[in-house]
């Protein structure tokens, strides 16, 4: 291949969007580390009243947000990608193909070491299938979308999470509570890969909800990257004020009545009408989400420190991904200082916030030597062979 063919990283970035990357991280952090304090089947610490309120409000405006914005990037992500290929007529699939199976590769390290509920392995699985989609027939992969969101969770409530629980019933058998805190406190590096795994399948196994929203929001990102419509958004933010509006109202409403009720997710075996309110709600509030970090980034040009933080911890998003498993493993998991389930919830939220701040002040001082981070270097390395 001509050197003047080569495809490279990309020498400018959209901060806007950068900006986002890092705001889904922060909320990443928030949320994963309710997994490192407790377990999926049995939960974690009793909390006190102040403690429940706040799990109440983590669970009515980060689960489920954060990774949804996140995988809407995702597909973006890979969108922008390929645009870059075509405009050198250049073959994207086999490029793409392989970046997936190296994402895979660093899934399949994070639940073995660190994560019992990770997603880049399933990010790998869904973008490919997204994208496969996509190309047969973007309005067919856009349907899709609509079907995962709002119905496949629900669906799997219905029909099938008693019988797939069902099969994961020994597991509470084999692995009393006691049993777990024990692994994951004193255990064996052996042990705890072995429990990480078990849980990743119970996991993805009871969560139709996660998975519909992660590959309908994958597919919406790459859409709006094929339109071109990213652009078009941010270009435009003062046409979008009465969708924003709108959407932050419903946001508000429907999480005060949740909040009164004390319920922050609602399934269709509870009723169909608060379950779709439910749907639109998660999509109102990411979309709420996305649109006030874009303003931001406007009305400061992306000159403000909350917007350059962001951004640079958005570039150096695989690596915050991976680090923030890294730190979170040292926190609570026998190989570091082996505080599994001893955390109630305020103090919990006070270390997630803790530590992506240490992770923004890395990233800073990283960028001002190199120009991507470690695990984003040797992912091109090994994505573009060179």
């Amino acid at each position: 291949m001509n050197s003047n063919t080569r495809i490279q990283p990309t020498p400018t970035r959209i901060v806007a969007i950068d900006a986002l990357r890092g705001f889904a991280l922060f909320g990443i952090y928030l949320s994963i580390i309710h997994s490192y304090n407790g377990s999926m089947v049995y939960g974690g610490v009793e909390n006190d009243q102040a403690g429940r309120f706040i799990g109440l409000l983590s669970s009515t405006f980060i689960n489920l947000r954060f990774i949804g914005l996140f995988s809407l990037l995702f597909g973006l992500g890979i969108a922008l990608q390929e645009n870059r290929f075509r405009a050198r007529s250049l073959p994207f699939s086999p490029f793409f193909l392989r970046r997936m199976a190296i994402l895979a590769c660093f899934g399949l390290i994070n639940t073995t070491f660190f994560f019992n509920t990770e997603i880049l392995l399933v990010y790998a699985v869904f973008g490919t299938a997204a994208y496969a989609l996509a190309k047969l027939n973007l309005k067919l992969a856009v349907a899709v979308a609509a079907f995962a969101f709002f119905i496949w969770g629900n669906y799997f409530e219905l029909a099938h999470r008693g019988s797939l629980i069902e099969s994961f019933g020994w597991f509470q058998e084999a692995y009393p509570f006691e049993r777990i805190k024990e692994i994951y406190r004193t255990g064996s590096l052996h042990e705890m890969a072995r429990l990480r795994w078990i849980e990743y399948a119970i996991v993805y196994t009871d969560n139709g909800f996660h998975l519909g929203m992660s590959i309908a929001m994958i597919i919406c990102g790459y859409s709006i990257g094929a339109k071109g419509l990213h652009i078009r958004f941010l270009e435009n933010l003062q046409a979008y004020q009465k969708q924003f509006a709108l959407a932050l109202a419903f946001s508000l409403v429907f999480a005060l009545y949740a909040i009164a009720t004390g319920r922050a997710l609602f399934l269709v075996t509870e009723g169909p009408i608060s379950a779709v309110a439910y749907s639109v709600f998660l999509l109102c509030t990411l979309f709420v989400y996305l649109y006030l970090i874009c303003l931001l980034h406007q009305k400061t040009h992306g000159k403000s420190l909350l917007v350059k933080a962001l951004a640079n911890n958005g570039k150096l998003c695989l690596t915050g991904y991976m680090g923030g498993a890294f730190a979170y493993t040292f926190i609570f998991h026998s190989n570091g200082l082996g505080l599994y389930a001893t955390v109630k919830a305020i103090p919990l939220h006070a270390i997630a916030l803790g530590t992506y701040l240490a992770f923004t002040l890395f990233s800073y001082l990283w960028l001002t030597r190199f120009k991507q981070g470690p695990l984003e270097s040797l992912y091109r390395k090994i994505s573009y062979k060179n």
